[in-house]
């Protein structure tokens, strides 16, 4: 009697991690230590956008460092569904940044991109005096409100002197000008609750105190 095969489909980018490690790599090694009749492919993908709307594409004019990951799995349908708590478990842990760096609201906006470029993050949190969640600036706010002329990595690699160009003319604006109003979740908040409550409040707010929401699916049985 013929064995049915189904196929685990994760969707994530370079940037999840899982232990210190790329999701992507900590997948394969999972899978690989199983010593089962298991395939794990890992695809890097041309261009696509996350939950938030944000385009990651390997254009030059945007230059995106958090390309969208593709990883299949092909295995025994018996097996899958044993797997699937532990692939979940690895895809949910560090959803969250415990204790993120912030920025006042009286913070310069060429203050703020200086952060971001010495970060591997694109959005940082903005609190009030009381150390209260009072915003958040993302990328996209920092281009359409701040006035600053390209994305994070492109600056990055556009030269000292063009950056110190950018970072003085960004220095009329503060954080509180153009920062996207908080939305703050529970610590133990289902995912998928905040992410519908992303899309409930408002399609232009981006983060929720996270930086990535991975996405895993089980296909029926090949």
């Amino acid at each position: 009697m013929p064995f049915k095969y189904s196929m685990i489909r994760i969707f994530t980018s370079e940037d999840a991690v899982c232990r210190g490690n790329p999701v992507y790599k900590a997948v394969v090694q999972y899978i690989s230590g199983l010593k089962i009749a298991a395939r794990c492919l890992v695809t890097r993908c041309m261009e696509g956008c996350y939950e938030n709307g944000e385009i990651a594409t390997q254009s030059i004019l945007i230059a995106s460092f958090n390309m969208p990951v593709v990883i299949k799995i092909i295995l025994p349908s018996a097996q899958a569904q044993m797997i699937l708590p532990t692939l979940e478990g690895m895809i949910d842990e560090d959803i969250m940044t415990p204790n993120p760096k912030s920025v006042l609201m009286t913070t310069l906006i060429s203050e703020v991109v200086y952060l971001l470029l010495s970060s591997i993050f694109t959005g940082v949190p903005v609190i009030d005096k009381n150390n209260h969640p009072a915003g958040i600036i993302s990328q996209g706010d920092l281009i359409y409100r701040g006035g600053m002329p390209a994305r994070l990595g492109l600056l990055a690699e556009s030269g000292k002197g063009n950056l110190d160009a950018v970072l003085e003319s960004l220095c009329l604006k503060k954080a509180q000008d153009i920062m996207s109003p908080a939305v703050c979740i529970k610590e133990n908040e289902l995912l998928t609750e905040a992410v519908a409550r992303m899309f409930m409040l408002s399609y232009r707010i981006h983060r929720l105190k996270m930086s990535y929401c991975s996405k895993l699916k089980i296909n029926i049985p090949l």
